[in-house]
């Protein structure tokens, strides 16, 4: 079963949604419960998730959330 850190959460408010709480970058996180699960038993350390963000797994712990590498076409580069 999938669990996430107070610290991937905290880098999930960072970095992807800044106007979340604690427990809203959870929910968001846990959304994805199965997914980590199938990926833990396959061996993955990287998930990327449709937004873009990469988990990033230790085991079937979500150890911590990096942004998203995405093209922003907006402002003609890569996000930052």
């Amino acid at each position: 079963m999938a669990t996430v850190t107070v610290h991937a959460c905290e880098c999930w408010i960072q970095r992807i949604d800044a106007c979340a709480s604690i427990d809203d970058a959870n929910g968001a996180i846990m959304a994805s419960a199965r997914v980590i699960d199938i990926a833990a038993d396959f061996g993955a350390d990287t998930i990327i998730l449709g937004c873009g963000a990469r988990l990033k797994l230790k085991g079937d712990i979500v150890a911590t959330v990096l942004p998203s590498k995405k093209v922003d076409r907006a402002r003609g580069g890569w996000r930052r």
